[in-house]
């Protein structure tokens, strides 16, 4: 694969325009996991230009805590197995608001082999529902609700003290999840 070889750390302009131009989000980090490229797509959703996250780990300000830990091993198995991944996550977005992104990642190789980075491309689940049934009613209206609920049981949260309270919170933003995985596959056997 051609990727393989690609020094993904240095973007020309002309690369940087290509990945700004897709409409999937797209996060490139080193092998640390720090944030070494962001499209355009990562900067409309979140809310963070390319200037707010260089540099920094993607679990320390996207995810919620609950997430968080989950995000860390998952990029660490990834770095140490080389094997792609496929997976859903929560986005907190500068604003607060939450998006269920659906993500696939994998390992690329350097011009030289002792550097590798990660890229990582992702899509709005709620953008797959409505694709798959082909149109903007019930399903897309309920993923809304979901994602309202979500992001406001992260902001929550910060707001709660007692460990058990933090429980109560991950459960149900586990089970909103859920709910917008279970709509995604209703879309997709019902289109």
């Amino acid at each position: 694969m051609a990727l393989e070889r690609f020094d993904i750390l240095t973007f020309n302009k002309q690369t940087k325009n290509i990945m700004d131009a897709v409409s999937s989000l797209v996060v490139v980090m080193d092998e640390g996991g720090r944030i070494t490229f962001i499209n355009q797509a990562c900067t409309d959703i979140t809310g963070y230009c390319f200037s707010d996250v260089e540099g920094r780990y993607i679990w320390d300000f996207l995810f919620c805590p609950v997430y968080a830990a989950e995000a860390r091993r998952a990029f660490h198995d990834l770095i140490s197995t080389h094997k792609p991944c496929h997976g859903k996550t929560v986005w907190r977005a500068r604003d607060g608001t939450s998006n269920l992104i659906s993500w696939s990642s994998q390992v690329i190789k350097g011009a030289s082999d002792d550097k590798i980075s990660v890229i990582a491309t992702g899509v709005g689940v709620s953008q797959q529902a409505v694709a798959a049934l082909g149109i903007d009613g019930i399903a897309h209206d309920f993923n809304n609700l979901l994602t309202v609920i979500i992001g406001n049981l992260e902001i929550l949260q910060d707001y709660v003290k007692a460990p058990e309270g933090h429980a109560l919170i991950g459960d149900a933003i586990i089970s909103a999840g859920q709910g917008a995985r279970l709509i995604e596959s209703l879309c997709r056997n019902n289109g």
